[in-house]
């Protein structure tokens, strides 16, 4: 399966560690941002608009490449610039298998297509099963 793994910016570090678990179990990642170089508190006004773009169209394409999209929300963090709920959007418009691991935070993560898990060894203990 192939996961498109979403959360906010500076929780990439975080989702790596995952990535490298669902690789470790046989899934195939699309979630090239997790190896972006920028420091985890950059805003968008310091990034060129050449690079912003090639991300963006990057991220689109891996999110309609992607099988299953999985968003990682930060239960004590609310998701403040908003880039991760377009990729849910772009995802559910898409028809993609919607998982949200945390805390929901607003109406869209309580629609009866959205797979809901507590925490992220509930979600990896779904994703060993699914290999």
């Amino acid at each position: 399966m192939r996961f498109y793994l979403s959360s906010r910016y500076d929780g990439k570090l975080a989702l790596r560690e995952i990535r490298d678990k669902l690789i470790a179990m046989g899934h195939g990642p699309c979630s090239s941002w997790l190896d972006e170089r920028e420091p985890l508190d950059i805003q968008v006004d310091d990034v060129g608009l050449e690079l912003l773009q090639r991300y963006v169209l990057q991220d689109v394409a891996e999110i309609l490449d992607c099988d299953t999209f999985v968003h990682f929300q930060n239960n004590n963090r609310p998701n403040i610039r908003g880039g991760a709920l377009v990729e849910f959007g772009i995802a559910l418009a898409n028809e993609k298998k919607l998982i949200v691991v945390g805390d929901r935070t607003h109406i869209f993560d309580f629609m009866p297509v959205v797979t809901h898990f507590a925490t992220t060894g509930e979600f990896l203990a779904w994703a060993e099963k699914e290999r």
